[in-house]
Formats: structure tokens, C-alpha cells, sequence
């Protein structure tokens, strides 16, 4: 077996294009943005808007619906 070097994560990053950097940026915040989404689709407050005041509820969801990615983004 060869010995394998280490490198830094910078050192690999800098490897990539910017291209491939700004569609890694784009993907992470796609991630993070669908994360927020799930986060709040199981909060039971968020559950209980949307029995109690479906018209808040919709709003609210209508105005994080825009974050979600596309099919085309992924």
C-alpha cells in the first residue's frame, strides 16, 4: 500500500474552476434553504397556523415557496 499524502480542504478547492465553485455555493444554499422549509413544515406552530388560519398559513408558504429548488437547479 502507498502512502497517502493529506491535504488541506482549501488545497482541493482550489482545484475546481470557479464555475464548479459557484455551482457548489448555489447547491449549498438550495440545501440550506430546503432545510429551513422542512424545519418549519414540522413545527407543530406552523401545523397548528394552518388548521387555525389557513389564510396566514398560505402566505407564509407562498412567500418560502420561492425558495425551494427546481428540478433544473439540482
Amino acid at each position: 500500500m502507498g502512502c497517502t499524502m493529506t491535504m488541506k480542504w482549501s488545497e482541493i478547492r482550489k482545484q475546481h474552476a470557479p464555475e464548479v465553485e459557484a455551482r457548489i455555493r448555489q447547491r449549498v444554499a438550495n440545501a440550506e434553504k430546503v432545510m429551513a422549509l422542512y424545519a418549519a413544515e414540522t413545527d407543530p406552530k406552523l401545523r397548528e397556523l394552518a388548521e387555525t388560519d389557513s389564510e396566514t398559513y398560505l402566505q407564509i408558504k407562498q412567500a418560502s415557496g420561492n425558495l425551494a429548488p427546481t428540478s433544473a437547479q439540482q
